[in-house]
């Protein structure tokens, strides 16, 4: 019982402190003066990130040829193409 006590003391803190934020108060932000909900500044963020890696040039890996298997996928998948549009 000795070794439980540390383990039981341990679950029970940490339950605590999820309780505690989930009874939290949602985050806010204030934006020039305006308050924002927090989930609305994250949004905001992703999107600008999204923008930003939209507007990036592309990544191009560098030709070379397929390999056998490969090749044989593609013919495999564009004949099947070709019998489900006949």
């Amino acid at each position: 019982m000795d070794m439980a006590l540390p383990i039981v003391n341990a679950t029970t803190a940490a339950l605590a402190r999820v309780s505690a934020a989930f009874n939290a108060p949602l985050a806010r932000a204030v934006v020039f003066g305006v308050h924002i909900d927090g989930h609305l500044v994250v949004e905001g963020l992703l999107i600008a990130v999204i923008v930003f890696q939209l507007s990036r040039k592309s990544y191009k890996p560098p030709k070379k040829p397929l390999s056998e298997k490969v090749e044989w996928f593609l013919y495999f998948v564009r004949s099947l193409f070709k019998l489900v549009q006949s």
